[in-house]
C-alpha cells in the first residue's frame, strides 16, 4: 500500500488533475449559496480526487497496453525478417553485426520482388502473384512474398510433392491451368482461382530454387505470351536473389577477414605462453563453433619426447597439464610427421586415439588435429572438436590451419621471451634464483610484512670448505655439488619461499610469513638433507656439509640491510663453532669476522 501511494504521488497527471479537481471544488464552494456546509466542500474535494486517480489508473493501464502491443508487433516483424533471411539462405551463424547487415539485405530483395511481382501482375493481367522458395530439405516449399489478392495463400510450408505445383517442381517447365468451375487441390490456397500460370525458379547451376506464379480469380486462360513474360520475370527474379546473396557472402567474406586479422593481432599481442594459450583458444572459438578445444606442446628437454595439454577449453578440466609419452596417437603423429590429421576433413573421436590410451576423448562427432609449426620445428598442436558429424566446413578448416601456423609463432616468440626472462632471474647452473632477483624480491617481502606486520625470515648457508672440494675433485664435480644442493633446496623449500644462488658456494631461502622458530627447522632439514647426500665421483664417495645463519625480520633487523647483515654474520659464527651447524640465537655477532672467502676458508 505505501508503494502504490509513493507512486501515486510521484505522477506529475495525479497532481495536476489533483489541483484541478481541488480548483473547481473550491470556486464553486466561493460562488455557492450561504447555505452550504463545510462538509458538502470535503466530500465533493474527495469525489475530485477519487476521479483523478481512477483516471489516472485507466490511462496507465491503457498506456502500458498499447506498448505492450507495440512491442509485441516489433517482435513478430523481427521474427518474420529472420524467416525471410532464412528462406533465402542469408542466415547462418552470424554475429550482431552480421545479422544487421542480413535483415537490410532480406529488406532489400523483398523490396526488388515486390516491384517485379506488380509488373508481373500488370504484364498478363493477373489478379495476383506470388514466390514461393523450396526449403532445404528439397520436400517443402513455402509462401515468401505476394502481390495483389493474396490472401488465399497459405502461409504454413506444405509438400513440395503433392497438389498442382507439384507438377512444376518436378518437371521444372512452365505450367497453364483454366477451369471455369475453379481449380482444386492446388495445395497452396483456398480455392477460387479459375486461371494458374506458374514456372520455376532456376539458379545458374540448374537448381529449382522456387516458384513464380501469377492468378486470376475469373475470366479466361493464360496465354502463351503471358508465359513468355513470366519466364523473362522468373529469370529476374532468381536474378535479384542471387545478386544479394552474393553481397551478403561478400559481407560475410569481409567481416570473417577483419576477424582473423584480429586474431593475428591478438596473437601477436600476446607475450607469455599462458596469453598466447588463451588466445589461441579463443581464436579458434571465434572461427568455427566447437565444443572442444587443446593446446598441446612438445617437451624435448630431457632426452626423451613428451607431450604436454597446455590448455583445455570445453573438455574435462582433469586433461590440463596432463603429460603422455610419445605414442601412435593423433597428436604425437602431427607432431612427428607435422601435418594435419586426419587426412580427412573430420572424423569421430572414437575411431583415433587423440592424446593417449589413459587420456580419452569421447563424444566428438568431428575432430582435428592441426601441428604448430615454427620453421622446420613442430611446437604443439591445436585441437578442435565438435560433437556434431561433419560440422566443421572447408572454410572454417583453412582459416583454423591458418591461426596454427600464426599462433606457433606467437607460441614460439612467447619462450623466447619466458627463456629471456628466466636468463635474466635465474641462475643457469642451481635453477635457483639468482642475485639480483633475491634483492628484488627481499625488498618486495619487506614492504609487505612492514604494511601488515608480518614477519619474514632469511636463512644463508654455504658449503664447508668447498675449495678443497674444487682443489681436490675439479671443477666440474664442484658444479654437480652446487647443482645438487640447489635441487635439494627447491625440493625443501615451501611454495612460498623464494629459494636463491646468493653467489659461489653461497645459497640462501627467503621464507616469508615464518618466524624465527620455523626457520630454524627449515635450516636443520637442510643441513641433515645436505650431510645425508652421497656424491659419485671418479676417486670415490664425496660428503659435503654446510654452515647456515638464520635470521628474522623485525626480531632481529629493522631492514633488508641488517637482516642480511645478521644472517651473514651468524654463518661465520657456525664456521667458527666447527661447521655443519647452524646459529640462529638472538645474541650480537662477534666483531672482526673474516669477510673473504679465503679468510672464510683458513677461519678455525
Amino acid at each position: 500500500m505505501k508503494r502504490f501511494w509513493e507512486w501515486l504521488y510521484s505522477s506529475k497527471k495525479t497532481v495536476a488533475l489533483g489541483a484541478l479537481g481541488l480548483g473547481i471544488a473550491l470556486l464553486w464552494w466561493a460562488l455557492a449559496p450561504e447555505g452550504r456546509s463545510g462538509k458538502g466542500l470535503i466530500a465533493h474535494l474527495l469525489c475530485m480526487v477519487l476521479f483523478a486517480v481512477f483516471y489516472h489508473l485507466v490511462w496507465c493501464s491503457k498506456t502500458g497496453s498499447s506498448r505492450g502491443a507495440e512491442s509485441h508487433a516489433i517482435e513478430a516483424k523481427m521474427k518474420e525478417l529472420e524467416e525471410r533471411a532464412h528462406q533465402l539462405r542469408l542466415s547462418g551463424e552470424a554475429s550482431a553485426t552480421q545479422a544487421e547487415w542480413f535483415l537490410a539485405s532480406v529488406r532489400e530483395v523483398d523490396g526488388a520482388l515486390e516491384n517485379l511481382l506488380k509488373v508481373l501482375q500488370y504484364a498478363v493481367q493477373a489478379d495476383s502473384a506470388a514466390v514461393f522458395l523450396v526449403s532445404e530439405d528439397r520436400q517443402s516449399l513455402c509462401w515468401h512474398l505476394g502481390a495483389g489478392n493474396i490472401q488465399q495463400h497459405r502461409r504454413e510450408p506444405f509438400s513440395a510433392m503433392e497438389g498442382t505445383l507439384s507438377a512444376v517442381f518436378k518437371k521444372e517447365a512452365p505450367l497453364r491451368l483454366f477451369s471455369q468451375k475453379g481449380l482444386k487441390s492446388l495445395g497452396y490456397g483456398v480455392g477460387g482461382i479459375q486461371a494458374l500460370l506458374a514456372t520455376v525458379l532456376k539458379s545458374k547451376e540448374g537448381v529449382v530454387s522456387g516458384i513464380l506464379l501469377a492468378e486470376r480469380a475469373q475470366g479466361v486462360a493464360f496465354k502463351a505470351e503471358d508465359e513468355g513474360q513470366l519466364s523473362m520475370l522468373a529469370q529476374e527474379v532468381q536474378r535479384v536473389i542471387e545478386l544479394e546473396c552474393m553481397m551478403v557472402n561478400v559481407r560475410r567474406n569481409t567481416l570473417e577477414r577483419d576477424r582473423f586479422f584480429r586474431v593475428v593481432n591478438e596473437l601477436n599481442r600476446s607475450s607469455s605462453p599462458a596469453q598466447v594459450f588463451s588466445a589461441i583458444i579463443e581464436s579458434a572459438r571465434h572461427i568455427a563453433p566447437l565444443d572442444f578445444c587443446a593446446i598441446t606442446v612438445v617437451d624435448d628437454s630431457e632426452g626423451k619426447r613428451f607431450h604436454k595439454i597446455a590448455r583445455v577449453s570445453g573438455g574435462e578440466i582433469s586433461m590440463k597439464h596432463r603429460a603422455f609419452e610419445d605414442n601412435v596417437g593423433l597428436v604425437a603423429s602431427v607432431v612427428r610427421y607435422g601435418i594435419a590429421l586426419p587426412k580427412k576433413e573430420t572424423l569421430p573421436s572414437e575411431r583415433h586415439v587423440v592424446f593417449s590410451d589413459n587420456i580419452l576423448l569421447r563424444g566428438m562427432g568431428s575432430i582435428k588435429v592441426f601441428p604448430l609449426m615454427a620453421g622446420e620445428r613442430t611446437l604443439g598442436t591445436l585441437v578442435v572438436g565438435s560433437k556434431k558429424k561433419l560440422a566443421l566446413e572447408a572454410d572454417e578448416l583453412r582459416m583454423l590451419e591458418v591461426v596454427a601456423i600464426s599462433a606457433a609463432q606467437a607460441v614460439l616468440r612467447a619462450q623466447l621471451f619466458e627463456r629471456m626472462e628466466t636468463m635474466a632471474t635465474m641462475d643457469g647452473l642451481t635453477g635457483l634464483y639468482n642475485h639480483r632477483t633475491f634483492q628484488v624480491r627481499l625488498d618486495e617481502l619487506l614492504s609487505t610484512s612492514k604494511r601488515y606486520g608480518r614477519q619474514c625470515s632469511l636463512i644463508l648457508f654455504d658449503v664447508d670448505h668447498f675449495k678443497n672440494v674444487n682443489d681436490t675433485y675439479g671443477h666440474p664435480v664442484g658444479d654437480s655439488v652446487l647443482k645438487k644442493i640447489g635441487k635439494l633446496l627447491r625440493k625443501l623449500a615451501r611454495d612460498s619461499d623464494i629459494p636463491t644462488r646468493y653467489g659461489g658456494e653461497e645459497f640462501a631461502l627467503i621464507m616469508p610469513e615464518t618466524e624465527l622458530q620455523g626457520a630454524k627447522v627449515i635450516a636443520e632439514r637442510i643441513r641433515e638433507a645436505v650431510m645425508d647426500e652421497l656424491f659419485q665421483t671418479e676417486q670415490g664417495i664425496l660428503r659435503v656439509t654446510v654452515s647456515l645463519g638464520v635470521s628474522t625480520f623485525p626480531a632481529c633487523a629493522d631492514g633488508k640491510a641488517a637482516l642480511i647483515e645478521v644472517a651473514d654474520q651468524r654463518l661465520y659464527m657456525a664456521k667458527r663453532k666447527g661447521r655443519n651447524c647452524l646459529v640462529a640465537d638472538k645474541m650480537p655477532p662477534p666483531p672482526l669476522l673474516p669477510k673473504t672467502p679465503a679468510e672464510r676458508f683458513l677461519a678455525p
